[in-house]
């Protein structure tokens, strides 16, 4: 928990987000995380609009955090279909007019620029605005939505101008972001991970196991990682569901590889951690990233990582494993094949993945976003 801020009398927050557990990936945790920091802070208020599985439900998240669950027909924990981002731009649109007509808040807080960022700029709200970026929502990150990209670049141009702060998440991420507005002062907030929740084993299996833990999607490459530990003596966990997992699984049978496959499926995220510390290496072959929560969690439980040149991957791998090519099987394969041959050098970038997580805290992380919201009230 973070103390109480002091120094200005107590400070309301108005944010969105169309995402939080157990609905959404990433930006849901990390929404969550930074929460449980702020929880205490009795100078701080916040009401989060967010979406619900099934009814609307106002949930009260600890004295100073309150939840406004829209029902927006979800169906899916992970997936997005547009009529349901429109329902919650509606009616987080129509949430906002209300709560706004009974409190004074000092600032808007956005996670995602569209709808979230998308909901103050049309609607005219004059509060300061803090945008936190978290990847689909920038243009260029994510193949699959190159046309809804060129549709909607002009709207994100000028919902980042009308923002007083633009945050990424990760170097990466805020590079492409400058793409689409060069001009547009932009900072970087990484994501945390809580070292008490996520501990390390250090023993190494003695037929190396491999995890990775992610949606099963294309951006992922989990497909290429399959590819890459074919001829390997490993075995491969697979933690996660999402719209490519028939054809991984697929690609698995084909390959011959089912003794050595295995899909877990969703896991609650209580439970995650048992299965890093009963693995050997991360890996995560993504092609476009902002800052995985799920490599965060792989360097504290005390993982080798093998990672893509993508989502900050520079910062996270200094002596505790590889980062490789994006759509590389050969050299996945090499990194993955170097790794488990050295399994006392394993152990040292184990060690040192434990090591470089201590310097990133969710508290950390929630005290530089508290620092930005009393930077930005004073405007």
């Amino acid at each position: 928990m973070i103390p109480s801020h002091n120094g200005f009398e107590k400070m309301r927050v108005l944010m969105l987000n169309y995402e939080f557990p157990p609905i959404g990936g990433g930006a849901a945790n990390a929404n969550k995380h930074i929460f449980d920091q702020f929880s205490e802070d009795k100078d701080l208020e916040i009401d989060l609009i967010t979406s619900s599985k099934d009814d609307y439900k106002k949930v009260r998240y600890s004295k100073n955090i309150t939840l406004y669950r829209l029902d927006v027909n979800k169906e899916k924990h992970h997936h997005w279909k547009q009529s349901e981002i429109l329902k919650y731009t509606w009616k987080a649109f129509e949430k906002s007019l209300s709560l706004r007509k009974r409190k004074n808040y000092d600032l808007i807080h956005a996670w995602f620029t569209i709808p979230c960022g998308a909901i103050p700029y049309l609607a005219g709200f004059d509060e300061p605005l803090l945008i936190s970026l978290r990847g689909s929502d920038v243009p260029g990150y994510n193949q699959r939505f190159t046309l809804q990209y060129k549709i909607l670049k002009p709207l994100v141009k000028r919902v980042w101008k009308r923002g007083d702060r633009v945050v990424a998440n990760s170097e990466d991420l805020k590079e492409l972001a400058l793409e689409t507005s060069p001009e547009k002062d932009i900072d970087v907030i990484s994501n945390g991970v809580d070292t008490e929740k996520f501990t390390p084993n250090y023993e190494i299996n003695e037929k190396i196991r491999i995890i990775c833990v992610s949606r099963l999607v294309e951006r992922k490459g989990i497909d290429y990682l399959i590819k890459a530990i074919k001829d390997l003596r490993v075995d491969l966990e697979i933690v996660g569901k999402g719209k490519q997992e028939e054809d991984l699984k697929n690609l698995v049978n084909n390959l011959g590889l089912d003794d050595k496959v295995k899909f877990i499926g969703r896991v609650p995220h209580e439970k995650i951690p048992e299965y890093y510390r009963n693995s050997d290496i991360f890996a995560l072959p993504s092609f476009y990233e902002g800052m995985s929560n799920s490599v965060l969690e792989a360097l504290a439980s005390g993982l080798p990582l093998v990672l893509t040149d993508t989502g900050g991957s520079s910062r996270l791998v200094d002596n505790n494993g590889k980062i490789v090519p994006k759509r590389n099987i050969e050299k996945l394969k090499e990194a993955i094949k170097d790794l488990m041959s050295n399994k006392e050098r394993l152990w040292k970038m184990g060690r040192r993945s434990r090591e470089i997580s201590l310097k990133m805290s969710w508290k950390d992380v929630a005290e530089r976003y508290l620092k930005t919201y009393e930077e930005i009230r004073r405007l």
